[in-house]
C-alpha cells in the first residue's frame, strides 16, 4: 500500500511542557519518523523556559515538517489550553502528541490509516477484521 501524502495526514498537536530534554528528544523523533511536510503545531501555554525556547527556535530552522509555534503570554491551564487547540482544529483530523513522546517511523501514517479505516486489524491468530468507520 502506498503511504498517504503528508497533506492528507492529521495535524499533529504538540503541547509544550516543562521538560527540555524530553522536548528535544520528541522533536528529534518527529523529524526522524514523520513525513516531510506534515503539519505540526507546537503550542506553548507559557511553560517553556529559555532552554526550551532555544531548542524550539533551532529546530524550527531545520525541520522538514510544516511546523508552527505559538506561545501564550500567560498560562491558561492545561485543560483550557488543550480545549482551545482542539477548537481551532474543529474541521480537521488531529493527533495530540505528548511532549515526552518519541514516535517511531511510520507512526502517523499508521494512525491515519486507522482513522480512515484502510487497515485490517488482527483480532486473534489467523483472524482479520476490517476497521469499520462509524
Amino acid at each position: 500500500m502506498t503511504p498517504p501524502p503528508a497533506s492528507s495526514l492529521p495535524i499533529v498537536l504538540l503541547p509544550i511542557g516543562t521538560d527540555d530534554d524530553a522536548l528535544d528528544a520528541c522533536l528529534g523523533a518527529l523529524d526522524a519518523g514523520t513525513p516531510a511536510g506534515t503539519r505540526l503545531w507546537l503550542a506553548d501555554d507559557a511553560q517553556a523556559g529559555p532552554r526550551a525556547l532555544a531548542i524550539i527556535e533551532r529546530w524550527l530552522t531545520r525541520t522538514s515538517l510544516q511546523a508552527d509555534y505559538t506561545r501564550r503570554p500567560r498560562m491558561l491551564g492545561e485543560v483550557a489550553h488543550m480545549d482551545q487547540m482542539l477548537a481551532a482544529c474543529v474541521d480537521v483530523d488531529v493527533v495530540v502528541l505528548s511532549p515526552d513522546a518519541q514516535p517511531l517511523p511510520g507512526w502517523l501514517q499508521q494512525l491515519a490509516e486507522l482513522l480512515h479505516g484502510h487497515v485490517l486489524l488482527r483480532a486473534g491468530e489467523g483472524t482479520r477484521h476490517r476497521l469499520v468507520e462509524g
